[in-house]
């Protein structure tokens, strides 16, 4: 992925194990640790966690519902938004009291209305270290839609945000209308336009801060549902074309 050297730098720091169900916020999905045959938790000696490949089974199966990958820079506020957007309980939109950064990848479970049965969603909330380059495909796998996070305070994060769009979007064939941007900006105030990446600045872009709770799960629910209604339409994971949800 072409991050800046600095970027990179900066994201090889976090190498703690990912949230828990303990530090998560009241109300949150219990995370999922990956059980696909390309992924393996590996623990070291000192305690320390990481996703590696397990290249000698097979590749990950597609998802019964939808999957959404959640990513962005590291400390970006992708942990927070993934948590508020898979809880099923009216929980507060806020960070977690402690910083964790998280390891590879943790998996959130749950089910939303969006016409019809009730349909499973997975979110899959990616870590920002590019220590776990190499496991990115693997989670890629059959993915319906990209949540992109970042924090338009940090100059960093700014110009980064367009490398990401491009490995996790462009280079996997998802169109357009297959990935939502959080700038996540948490104490901004409400209705602040932030600086976007010319990279990204076609994409629907939402400016949010912690006081925008609602905003975010309205906009993730349109989201699921045009994805939903590319995946019917015969557009999988990775091949998705056509709705728009703007």
């Amino acid at each position: 992925m072409p991050l800046s050297q600095g970027a990179q730098s900066s994201t090889r720091e976090a190498r703690r194990s990912p949230l828990t169900a303990a530090e998560a916020p009241r109300g949150s999905p219990k995370p999922r640790l990956p059980v696909e045959a390309a992924l393996r938790l590996a623990h070291a000696a000192d305690g320390h966690s990481a996703i590696l490949p397990m290249a000698e089974e097979k590749g990950p199966t597609a998802p019964p519902g939808l999957k959404i990958v959640v990513v962005g820079p590291t400390q970006g506020g992708k942990t927070t938004v993934a948590n508020y957007i898979a809880s099923d309980e009216a929980v507060d939109f806020e960070y977690p009291f402690e910083y964790n950064a998280t390891v590879g990848v943790r998996i959130l479970e749950c089910e939303r209305n969006l016409g019809g049965p009730a349909t499973p969603v997975e979110v899959w909330d990616v870590g920002g270290s590019t220590d776990y380059e190499g496991c990115w495909p693997a989670i890629m796998h059959d993915a319906h839609g990209v949540v992109l996070v970042y924090n338009p305070e940090q100059e960093g994060q700014v110009s980064e945000s367009g490398a990401w769009y491009e490995y996790f979007v462009q280079n996997n064939d998802l169109p357009d209308e297959a990935c939502v941007v959080f700038a996540f900006a948490p104490n901004a105030q409400r209705g602040t336009r932030q600086r976007v990446s010319p990279k990204i600045e076609h994409l629907n872009v939402v400016n949010i801060s912690l006081d925008d709770g609602s905003l975010v799960k309205t906009q993730f629910e349109r989201f699921l549902k045009a994805a939903k209604a590319r995946k019917d339409s015969g557009g999988g994971g990775g091949e998705a074309k056509g709705a728009e949800y703007k």
